[in-house]
C-alpha cells in the first residue's frame, strides 16, 4: 500500500524511562522547535507505545539499542541515529568524525556495549530485569499467578493479593466520589489552567501556548525559597509562562546547558527574550514588561515609599533566623526581629504588610497584598516548620505575634499561595541539605512532624489542629477530608506503577554516589520485580482505604521485610507540594501507616490464632527468596525440630517458609502419601528432605533453588502404595 503521508524527517523511539537519555532528548526537542519540528519522538516505555505503529519494532528490540524510522519506513540504529538526528536541530558537526572511513563501525561497537549496560549504569536495574517488568505490565500478569499445586499458595509477590481492588476498579471508584472539578484535575493540567506544582504550563486569561513569553527554570522538588518568590509573583500577577524543572545542587546534577546558559544558580528565566538568572531580577523584569496586576506600590505613594524598609526588614529576618537555625546561638536577636514584624504588621491593621497604605489598593488584587508579601512568604513559611522541628519554638499559634498569625492565615487563602505552599516535614529536612546543617537544640515537636509520636501519621488522625503544631487545613477541599483523601488517591492511582518502582529503593541499596539530601536520594535504584509486584498490591490496599475507609478495607496478611521498607521509604518521601498538598500528603502518610501497623497487629493475631488451633497449615515467615513447605500435622514433633533448623538458616539463605497440615480438608492426597514420614519439605514445589533436617543441607537446597532448578531427590515417599 501507499505510505501515509507524515510531517517529519525522522522518528526518534526513546526510553523516557532513561533518565540520561532523557537529558539528550529534552535539548533535541528545544533545538527541534527551531529547526522546523523535523524530528518526532515516541516514547518506547509509554504503556500507549504500539509496534505497529513504529515499523514493528517491539519494545525489547527499541531496548536492545537506539532506533529512528525514515518516512519511507527505512529503520535505522546505532550511531548513525544520533548522526542524522543531531544534523536535523543544525549540530550536524558534532558527529562528523562519523565520516572518516572506519570509524563507524568502530563508533557502533562502543556504542553496543553503553547499550547493554545503559540501564545499570543510569541507576536502574539490569536490562533483562527491566524487560522482565514490562513484560508482566503489559500481560498484566505481573507475578500473581495462583499455584494449581496442593498447597493452592500464592506466589511469593502476591501473597498480599486477595481481596483487593485492581487499580481499574479503583480509578472507577475514585471517579464516582470526585466532583465534576476534581474529575477535570489532569485535563486542566494538561491544558496550562490548573494552578499546581505538577504544572509544566499556566495560562491566563485568553492566552494559548503560543503566546507564552516567559519560562521559569525552578527546582524538582519545590524547595528553593527563590523559586517560590518568582512562581508566587507569577501567579499573583497571572502572567502565563511554561516550566523547566531543574536539579537542585544538593540532590543532583544540572543540565550542561543550563550551567553554560545560567550557571548554577535557581531560578531562572527567560522573560521575553531576556536570559536571567537572579530572583530580584526577573521579578524586576516581570514589573516591567508585565505591568498588570502590579505588586509593587508606586514610588510616590506612602505604600511605595515603605517598601525599601519592608524589605530590609525581611533580609533583617532572614539573617537572625539562619543564625539561630545554624548554630546555637541567636533566639533573642531572631525574637527582635519577628517582634519589629508583628509590630509593622499591627500597625497595617493587616492582613498584609501594607494593607490599609494608600498605594497598596493598586497592586494585585485590590486586598493590600504586594512585592513585601511575595518576598517574605517564602522565608516565613520555612521560619515555621524549621524553628519548630530544630528549636521546639512556636511560630504559628504563637500568642506574642497576633497579626503574624493573622498573615500566615491570609496567605493560606490566597489561590495563587496554596498550589505551592510546604509542609512542616518537607521543610525540616530540604533546609539540613541546603543550609550544610541545622542545629538541633530542642525536640519537642520533632516526633510530631516526623510521624513518630503515634498520630500524626497513622489513623484516626486528629480531627482538628488545635493540638497540633502544624495547621492542616490547606487541602483542594479546604477543611474537607474526604477530599484530601481523595486527592491522594488520585496521585497514587494515576501514577502507581512510577510509585511502586520509586518505594521499591527503600528495600535496595542505596545510591552512588550519594547527594547531600538523603531524602532525595536520585542514584538509588528499584528492587527486583517481585518486590516491585508486591509493594504495588500493598499500594492498592492504602487506595482502597483512602476510597473505602480502613475500616472497610482488609489489610491483608503480614507484609515482608521488603515491602515495610519499601512503604516506609515512601511514607517518608511523600513530598509537599511537589506531590499534592499537605491535607492529602497528611493522609497518604497516615494510611500508609494504618497498613504498616494493622497488617503487623492481624499477622501476630492470625499466628497466634493458628498456634491455638488443630490445623498447623499457615505461613511462617517470609523473606524474599525460594519457598519452603513443610509438610506436618499437629503434635509434630519431628516437625518442629526441622522447621527450628530452617529458621537457623534464614539469615544466611533468606527462604519463605509455608506449613501444610496434611489433615486439613482438601489435603487428602497429600495425607495418603506423607502420612508416615512427616515432615516432608518442598522446596519451590520440588521435594528435597523428610524426616530429619541438618543446616548443611538445608544451605544446599536453598543454594540450588537460589542459582537455578533444585535438583531432583530420590526417596519422596509414597505412604498410599503401602496401603
Amino acid at each position: 500500500g501507499a505510505l501515509r503521508r507524515v510531517d517529519w524527517e525522522i522518528k526518534l523511539l526513546y526510553d523516557g524511562d532513561c533518565p540520561l537519555c532523557m537529558r539528550e532528548v529534552d535539548m533535541l526537542r528545544r533545538r527541534n522547535t527551531s529547526h522546523g519540528n523535523q524530528i518526532a519522538f515516541v516514547d518506547i516505555a509509554s504503556p500507549e507505545y504500539d509496534p505497529a505503529e513504529n515499523a514493528g519494532i517491539s519494545f525489547e528490540k527499541a531496548m536492545s539499542e537506539i532506533h529512528a524510522i525514515l518516512p519511507d519506513g527505512t529503520v535505522i540504529t546505532g550511531v548513525r541515529v544520533f548522526q542524522k538526528l543531531y544534523e536535523k536541530v543544525g549540530l550536524g558537526w558534532v558527529y562528523a568524525f562519523l565520516n572518516v572511513p572506519g570509524l563507524l563501525p568502530l563508533a557502533d561497537k562502543v556504542y553496543s556495549v553503553w547499550a547493554k549496560y545503559r540501564t545499570q549504569l543510569t541507576g536502574r536495574q539490569d536490562m533483562d530485569t527491566v524487560l522482565e517488568i514490562a513484560r508482566r505490565r503489559r500481560e498484566g500478569t505481573a507475578s500473581c499467578a495462583v499455584s494449581s499445586g496442593p498447597t493452592g499458595r500464592m506466589t511469593n509477590a502476591c501473597a498480599l493479593e486477595a481481596g483487593v481492588l485492581s487499580w481499574e476498579e479503583l480509578a472507577d471508584a475514585l471517579s464516582r466520589q470526585q466532583t465534576e472539578e476534581e474529575r477535570g484535575f489532569r485535563a486542566r493540567l494538561e491544558a496550562g489552567r490548573e494552578p499546581n506544582a505538577l504544572a509544566l504550563l499556566r495560562l491566563f486569561g485568553d492566552d494559548k501556548p503560543e503566546d507564552v513569553q516567559v519560562k521559569l527554570y525552578r527546582d524538582h522538588a519545590g524547595w528553593c525559597p527563590y523559586c517560590q518568590k518568582v512562581w508566587l509573583a507569577l501567579e499573583e500577577k497571572q502572567i502565563s509562562y511554561s516550566v523547566e524543572k531543574i536539579n537542585m545542587r544538593c540532590y543532583g546534577d544540572k543540565p550542561r546547558e543550563y550551567v553554560a546558559k545560567f550557571g548554577q544558580l535557581l531560578p531562572a528565566a527567560e522573560v521575553k527574550g531576556q536570559s536571567i538568572a537572579d530572583s530580584n531580577k526577573i521579578l524586576a523584569a516581570l514589573e516591567t514588561e508585565f505591568p498588570q496586576r502590579p505588586l509593587r506600590p508606586k514610588d510616590n505613594t506612602p505604600a511605595g515609599a515603605s517598601v525599601s524598609a519592608l524589605l530590609s526588614l525581611e533580609r533583617q529576618v532572614f539573617g537572625a533566623w539562619l543564625q539561630w537555625l545554624t548554630g546555637g546561638r541567636g533566639q533573642g536577636m531572631f525574637v527582635t526581629a519577628m517582634d519589629q514584624v508583628e509590630g509593622v504588621l499591627a500597625a497595617s491593621g493587616g492582613p498584609y504588610f501594607l494593607s490599609g497604605q494608600e498605594g497598596s489598593e493598586a497592586c494585585a488584587d485590590g486586598s493590600g497584598f504586594t512585592i513585601v508579601d511575595v518576598m517574605f512568604a517564602p522565608f516565613l513559611e520555612r521560619i515555621a516548620a524549621s524553628v519548630a522541628y530544630f528549636k521546639g519554638f512556636k511560630v504559628r499559634g504563637n500568642g506574642r505575634w497576633p497579626h503574624l498569625n493573622k498573615w500566615y492565615d491570609a496567605m493560606d487563602g490566597r489561590a495563587a499561595y496554596r498550589p505551592m505552599k510546604s509542609d512542616f516535614y518537607t521543610h525540616c529536612h530540604d533546609l539540613p541539605p541546603q543550609l550544610g546543617g541545622c542545629y538541633q537544640e530542642n525536640d519537642k515537636y520533632v516526633s510530631e512532624i516526623d510521624g513518630q509520636d503515634g498520630k500524626s501519621w497513622d489513623l484516626p488522625l486528629p480531627a482538628t489542629d488545635a493540638d497540633c503544631i502544624e495547621p492542616f487545613v490547606l487541602g483542594l477541599g479546604g477543611d474537607d477530608e474526604a477530599a484530601a483523601r481523595r486527592e491522594a488517591a488520585e496521585r497514587l492511582i494515576h501514577n502507581h506503577t512510577n510509585v511502586a518502582v520509586f518505594a521499591s529503593r527503600g528495600a535496595s541499596l542505596p545510591g552512588f554516589p550519594p547527594v547531600m539530601a538523603p531524602k532525595a536520594d536520585p542514584n538509588a535504584r528499584p528492587a527486583s520485580p517481585e518486590v516491585v509486584d508486591a509493594v504495588e498490591v500493598a499500594l492498592q490496599r492504602v487506595a482502597q482505604a483512602l476510597l473505602q475507609g480502613s475500616d472497610s478495607t482488609s489489610a491483608g496478611p503480614m507484609l515482608d521485610k521488603k515491602v515495610r521498607q519499601s512503604l516506609e521509604y515512601l511514607q517518608e518521601r511523600v513530598g509537599v507540594p511537589r506531590d499534592m498538598s499537605y491535607a492529602a500528603a497528611r493522609q497518604l502518610r497516615a494510611h500508609i501507616g494504618w497498613l504498616l501497623r494493622t497488617s503487623e497487629t492481624a499477622a501476630s493475631a492470625q499466628t497466634a490464632a493458628t498456634a491455638s488451633a488443630e490445623s498447623a497449615t499457615g505461613l511462617v515467615y517470609y523473606e524474599e527468596g525460594p519457598e519452603v513447605t513443610l509438610f506436618t500435622s499437629a503434635g509434630c514433633t519431628l516437625c518442629e525440630k526441622a522447621i527450628a533448623v530452617l529458621r537457623s538458616c534464614r539469615e544466611e539463605a533468606p527462604h519463605t517458609l509455608r506449613l501444610v497440615d496434611i489433615k486439613d480438608s482438601g489435603n487428602e492426597t497429600w495425607f495418603a502419601a506423607y502420612k508416615y514420614d512427616i515432615p516432608v519439605i518442598h522446596v519451590n514445589g520440588q521435594y528435597v528432605a523428610k524426616h530429619k533436617l541438618e543446616s548443611q543441607e538445608v544451605l544446599g537446597f536453598l543454594w540450588e533453588a537460589t542459582v537455578g532448578a533444585v535438583q531432583p531427590r530420590e526417596g519422596e515417599p509414597d505412604s498410599s502404595d503401602l496401603d
